[in-house]
This record gives C-alpha cells, sequence and structure tokens, in this order.
C-alpha cells in the first residue's frame, strides 16, 4: 500500500526584508516530502535555516516562493493537525501543567469536559499522571519537556515537528525524553520531525535525514545508508567532525572555514569555499538535484557525470 504524503514542500524559498531595499534569502528551493509513518531529521548546523524551515512547515509563516501542502491542501495557516514542540519551554508559568496542556485544546469545538479529558489523557501517556496540579518552576526540565509534548500530541496530530526538544536536559532525561516521542510515533502512528544539529540523536531517533546547509537541502536519504557512505562533503564533514564516543580513537576533524554570509552569497556552489573535492565548476554554477541511487538525492557536481552515464561505481 503506498504511504500517504502528509507534507508536501515545492520549490519553497523564504527571504526577509532586512532594510534599504535588502533582503537576506534564508531558504532556498527546498523539495521535501513527508510521510504518514515517517521520522524525519532535518540536520544542519546553526544557521542552516532549520528553524525557519519549521516554521513553514508548521504554517507559522508563509514561505515567499513556493507551496506547502498539507495532505494535497495548501497550508495557509497553522493546522491543528501539525503540533510543534519548541527548543525551549513555551509554558504559560501561571498556568498549572493540566491548565497548560488544555490551551491547546480551547477552540477545537469541544465542551469543558471533553477538553479536561483529551488534556488528562495526553498527560497520562507522557508519564505526568499526579501531576496535574503542579507549575512548572516546581518541575524538571524533562518534566517540563513531557508537558510540551503532552500539549503537541493533546489534538491527535497527524505530524509532530520537534524543534532541538532536547538541547537544555543532561543526558539521563534526554533518553527518557526521545524515547518517549518513539513510543508516541509507535502508539499512534503519527509522523515526526525532528530538527537538530545533534548527530547522535539523529542516529538513534530518525528513519531518513535531510541535510540543511546555507538555507537549502544538500543531500536526503535513510539514515543508515548516510551515515555508512556520506555523499555530499559537507555531510562527510559533520560527520567526521563528530567526537569520539567511549572507547573510539578517532582524531576530530572540524569542518574548515565559515558558513557564507547570505547577504552575499558566493557564486556557485555555497560549500565550495570550504569543500576538499570542489572542481572549477563548483565555483561558477550552483549543483543540480540529483539522484545519483534510489532512495537518494544529492545536490553536488561530483555525481552529475555519474548521473550522466547512467550510474558508475558505487
Amino acid at each position: 500500500m503506498a504511504k500517504e504524503v502528509i507534507l508536501e514542500l515545492k520549490n519553497v524559498k523564504k527571504s526577509f526584508l532586512i532594510g534599504k531595499g535588502r533582503d537576506i534569502t534564508v531558504l532556498d528551493n527546498i523539495n521535501l516530502n513527508i510521510f504518514s509513518d515517517d521520522f524525519v531529521s532535518i540536520l544542519g548546523q546553526s544557521g542552516a535555516g532549520k528553524s525557519t524551515l519549521l516554521r513553514i512547515m508548521a504554517g507559522i509563516i508563509e514561505p515567499t516562493e513556493g507551496e506547502v501542502l498539507y495532505k494535497g491542501i495548501p497550508l495557509r495557516k497553522a493546522n491543528a493537525r501539525i503540533a510543534v514542540v519548541f527548543q525551549s519551554f513555551a509554558l504559560f508559568p501561571w498556568f498549572n501543567v493540566l491548565e497548560n496542556v488544555r490551551v491547546g485544546l480551547v477552540g477545537q469545538g469541544l465542551n469543558d469536559e471533553e477538553i479536561n479529558e483529551k488534556a488528562i489523557r495526553a498527560i497520562d501517556l507522557v508519564g505526568l499522571d499526579g501531576f496535574e496540579d503542579a507549575y512548572p518552576r516546581e518541575l524538571s526540565g524533562g518534566m517540563r519537556q513531557r508537558i510540551m509534548i503532552a500539549m503537541a500530541i493533546s489534538c491527535n496530530p497527524s505530524l509532530l515537528i520537534a524543534d532541538e526538544p532536547t538541547t537544555a536536559l543532561d543526558v539521563t532525561i534526554q533518553a527518557q525524553v526521545l524515547e518517549l516521542m518513539k513510543e508516541m510515533q509507535r502508539r499512534f502512528n503519527t509522523a515526526f520531525i525532528l530538527i537538530s544539529h545533534d548527530l547522535g540523536v539523529v542516529a538513534e531517533m530518525a528513519d531518513r535525514v535531510a541535510v540543511m546547509y546555507a538555507g537549502r537541502i544538500v543531500e536526503e536519504a535513510e539514515t543508515a545508508a548516510l551515515l555508512k557512505r556520506p555523499l555530499h562533503p559537507y555531510t562527510g564533514g559533520l560527520i567526521a567532525s563528530r567526537p569520539a564516543l567511549a572507547g573510539e580513537r578517532k582524531p576530530l576533524q572540524p569542518i574548515p572555514g565559515q558558513g557564507p554570509d547570505l547577504l552575499n552569497r558566493p557564486p556557485g556552489c555555497l560549500y565550495h569555499p570550504r569543500c576538499h573535492r570542489r572542481r572549477e565548476i563548483c565555483r561558477q554554477e550552483s549543483p543540480p538535484e540529483l539522484q545519483p541511487e534510489p532512495g537518494r538525492r544529492v545536490s553536488c557536481w561530483l555525481y552529475a557525470e555519474e548521473q550522466e552515464d547512467g550510474g558508475g561505481d558505487r
């Protein structure tokens, strides 16, 4: 049976006016499909455009160009079936746990009893039963993040987008929150998008990864394939720059140089000033989006000739 496309981004571009008639393009030609049972991670360093992409996927802001479709219908505003767990704890400090979770349900056409029933069910699902009357200031960071997840799942979303949900948590609590998210996906068949710069979290959680650099998706693949054999030099650089794990012996290899100035974009591939595999064409022309093998896409001139030849050595 074919999977249902929950969210579809077509040639999405987002620019912001910054004064004196100048604008800055923070997203450029984004194409991405999210399916009904997906757990997709958007991976990239700070400044890649991940948070702006999140807001477009959630319907909080509209793209400058291109379109976003939710189940085939243009997404013009925030949709209750697309829930977001933000990086910071966006809770009302003067509300208790139950009152915070109720917020997302108000305006759904439910009566007070139905709102309470759904809110309490969501609180139970995230393991906070007994804390309904507690206030955020009385709870740990991990418990506050659980409130955010309860708020998100209370509306039975088809898609949940989590923006760096474990950044402020210690390792033990981080693992608990991540496992909770996985359990929510298994239980409700909700599609998940995880925004992250943490390769370890991505490797553990995601089935598929889209790698962003300077506002563009430069590579997309199943997680295992991408980690085993990255195609784009930037993806390879991210993996090589990961700190060694316990018992692992590997030198730290940071990516040289800095990201591009988006106000003065260099010609050609935006990664070429930092790329050790660049060619002359990389300095001159932006690479096309290629599919060098099934289930993978990459924007890199290294694979253009290979695709023209119908394949090549893998």
